[in-house]
């Protein structure tokens, strides 16, 4: 967990951070091809079952697929789902030294 500070250093890791490509005068946006190929590739799984089967994903595919598109709305919810998790490690890992301090002040 020390590693990811943030969850942007997450994403960047597993390789579902957004990386500007500059052409002309266009912005635009691509996946990076880099990071752990093998993270990318649950999260890619754990994107689809949420397309599939929660409510609010749908809810925020629905919100961005006019102007993202299929692929574009995926890459946000991968995104997402590097927030939620990054969240939830900072969560255990605050939890975990709870615990440990508590231990030790009992002992």
């Amino acid at each position: 967990m020390t590693r990811f500070t943030s969850s942007t250093k997450l994403a960047r890791y597993t390789g579902a951070a957004p990386i500007p490509v500059y052409s002309s005068d266009k912005e635009r946006y691509r996946l990076h091809r880099g990071g752990n190929r093998r993270l990318n590739s649950v999260l890619y799984t754990t994107s689809i079952v949420q397309q599939r089967f929660h409510p609010g994903a749908r809810a925020l595919l629905a919100r961005h697929e006019p102007a993202k598109g299929a692929r574009g709305t995926r890459r946000i919810l991968k995104r997402h789902l590097i927030d939620v998790i990054h969240r939830a490690m900072t969560q255990d890992r605050a939890t975990r030294q709870h615990h440990i301090i508590q231990h030790q002040l009992a002992a």
